[in-house]
């Protein structure tokens, strides 16, 4: 299709008829894994570092509470999650609370540990998975996990009886679709590296709330964030048939939750575990994004969605992508810009913003605290786009009188941090999620102010009618 709007394709402009395409995610790459680590013993006594660790609870945990919840999930883990834990405690992550309702990770941790998670997964095993997560953001993984052949024949034909005669067009049509090779989670990867990465309170909050026995996270949000107007901002939460609840005039709360086969994957991966691939906390976390984007039309056993705005079946387009963004970052809201032109051939003609204008916006998104995730595009030697996937900037840096851009990639062999010279990658960046408060969009006007402005106008219309009549 032709690109034929101007360069802000803002999220907060959707309306129920509008359909846009993108380039879906790149194939797969196996990612490299960390070798675990070997705990020396000598005869029956285990030297994990359990003594020191009791000594740094007592510095960095002042609160008595807080050192007892950290004492109760440390003694469960083995010497790697320990190990990781003990990297958050140092770091200072244990207690960021930068989440929704302000609990802190401890908090989400100790939860996970003492109350009731979905049948089939283990609360030690979702807590290792998640600090490890925490305390190296770069190991998301978007690459599926394979499921074992004895189980899929199982589980497709349970699939076939849920789904009945009238099969939905996201379920499998035989055993083998439910072989994912390669992967269309390149943006709810992206989000959820993000989350992890700036937000770790908001981060095991989610991870908390999908693994319990509701199977869900709540989360509060400001209208004006989705649509400076309240009756748009609605509309767009009914558009993307997202389950919500008005609080007041100002917010709304919205609840986010993974495909039901979401679990299915999870509870084999705590089953089969497996290497350079998603664990179960990348599989729900990335499943609830794909739901939200999606219209609640994901399927996690086939990675296939279907829904009114996309006309393909993988993947989630520039629009579906900043509204997940929107209702994650929950931080005043971003855009969407699109800053290459598109023709009806899917040829790349033009841009719609010079070099310097393109970085800046960049540059000051950064420099800002918040990550970018942009959405990149291969070409041809016609300017045909080939292929596209999703990366996340977090920083910049000049080296050699050069600046770069430093960047995470869920989908490549390298677990850890990558650089690109921003002379390479500007001119393939299609679109990106820049923070409202960066570009100068303005936050949305007191709602509960502007109604009484409106309805004391609606009231005294009648009396000016009489009088002009």
């Amino acid at each position: 299709m032709s690109y034929n709007i101007n360069s802000i394709n803002n999220i907060n402009r959707i309306n129920s008829n509008y359909r846009t395409e993108q380039p879906k995610c790149s194939q797969p790459a196996k990612a490299a894994e960390s070798a675990p680590v070997s705990v020396p013993v000598q005869s029956n006594v285990n030297f994990n570092g359990f003594f020191s660790n009791l000594m740094g609870v007592h510095s960095k945990l002042k609160n008595k509470e807080d050192r007892a919840k950290y004492k109760e999930i440390y003694s469960g883990l083995s010497s790697s999650g320990k190990k990781d834990l003990e990297q958050l405690l140092t770091a200072g992550i244990i207690l960021n609370k930068n989440s929704n309702d302000g609990s802190s990770v401890l908090d989400s941790l100790y939860k996970i540990k003492t109350t009731e998670r979905i049948r089939g997964l283990n609360a030690t095993r979702i807590i290792e998975e998640t600090v490890s997560r925490l305390a190296f953001s770069p190991t998301v993984e978007q690459k599926f996990e394979k499921i074992p052949d004895e189980l899929k024949q199982q589980l497709f034909n349970e699939e076939k009886a849920a789904q009945g005669k009238a099969a939905l067009p996201n379920a499998p049509k035989s055993p083998d679709d439910l072989d994912v090779t390669a992967s269309a989670t390149c943006v709810a990867a992206s989000v959820e590296f993000s989350l992890a990465d700036k937000k770790p309170a908001e981060y095991a909050r989610y991870i908390e709330g999908l693994t319990s026995a509701r199977g869900e996270v709540k989360t509060k949000i400001h209208f004006g964030d989705i649509n400076p107007n309240l009756l748009s901002a609605l509309d767009i939460l009914r558009v993307f048939n997202t389950e919500h609840k008005t609080i007041n005039f100002n917010d709304v709360e919205v609840t986010l939750k993974p495909d039901r086969n979401a679990f299915v994957r999870a509870r084999v991966l705590h089953t089969y575990p497996q290497s350079s691939t998603r664990n179960s906390v990348d599989a729900l976390m990335q499943s609830t994004f794909m739901q939200l984007g999606s219209q609640n039309t994901y399927n996690s056993l086939t990675d296939k969605r279907y829904g009114e705005l996309n006309a393909d079946n993988s993947g989630l387009t520039e629009i579906e992508k900043n509204f997940v963004e929107t209702i994650v970052d929950n931080n005043g809201g971003k855009t969407s810009l699109t800053y290459q032109i598109v023709d009806e051939n899917k040829r790349v003609t033009g841009y719609y913003m010079d070099f310097a204008a393109t970085k800046k916006q960049l540059l000051d998104s950064l420099d800002s605290g918040s990550d970018v995730i942009i959405g990149l595009t291969e070409t041809d030697a016609n300017k045909e786009i080939i292929g596209g996937h999703e990366i996340t900037l977090i920083g910049h840096k000049m080296k050699d009188n050069e600046l770069y851009f430093v960047y995470n990639d869920t989908d490549d062999d390298y677990v850890g941090k990558l650089e690109m010279k921003a002379s390479e990658l500007i001119p393939k960046i299609h679109h990106a999620g820049i923070p409202n408060a960066v570009l100068g969009v303005q936050p949305q006007p007191n709602v509960k102010n502007e109604l009484i402005r409106y309805y004391r106008e609606l009231k005294s219309q009648p009396k000016q009618a009489a009088k002009a009549v």
